[in-house]
């Protein structure tokens, strides 16, 4: 089961977050996949940097926000959250690609900076 889907900013490549901890990116001209990107835990949500190249995940299990080199398929870095339960879901950029918002304490939204 696919728990999230997000376009690339190109809208050439479907990143699709699946439950085995896999990111799975597809061509959409193609319509094949290009790769998976191997996370630790499964995969709730995700979204592309406005800019591409990188994208960042969201998983049960876990409160952290991981950046991942789409290319390379590496973690690049991470964000702690606050969450009151060890769940990341959902994961959003502003439009200029500066903030990253998620879950926070008591069901409220956490600003990071991207």
């Amino acid at each position: 089961m696919i728990r999230d889907v997000a376009f690339s900013p190109d809208r050439q490549t479907l990143a699709a977050a699946h439950p085995d901890g896999h990111v799975r990116l597809w061509s959409i001209s193609q319509g094949k996949e290009l790769a998976a990107i191997r996370c630790p835990k499964p995969v709730f949500c995700l979204a592309f940097y406005p800019h591409g190249g990188s994208l960042v995940t969201g998983s049960d299990g876990d409160t952290l926000v991981r950046r991942w080199d789409v290319a390379s398929g590496k973690c690049t870095g991470e964000f702690q959250t606050n969450a009151d339960w060890n769940s990341v879901s959902p994961v959003a950029f502003s439009p200029g690609g500066k903030t990253l918002v998620t879950n926070g304490k008591g069901g409220s939204l956490l600003l990071l900076e991207a």
